[in-house]
């Protein structure tokens, strides 16, 4: 589950490619398989 950008811009692009009732909020929650597995970027946090 990825949390949706803060920023406005990259907010709006969100909203324009992933399908869903309403609109995304800055607080709002999105599942994985909204995503190609190319398009998600994982890396480690520093321990």
């Amino acid at each position: 589950m990825f949390s949706a950008p803060k920023d406005g811009k990259l907010l709006k692009r969100w909203n324009e490619f992933i399908p869903r009732k309403g609109t995304l909020k800055p607080s709002s929650k999105v599942f994985s398989h909204h995503f190609a597995s190319d398009d998600v970027f994982k890396q480690t946090m520093p321990s």
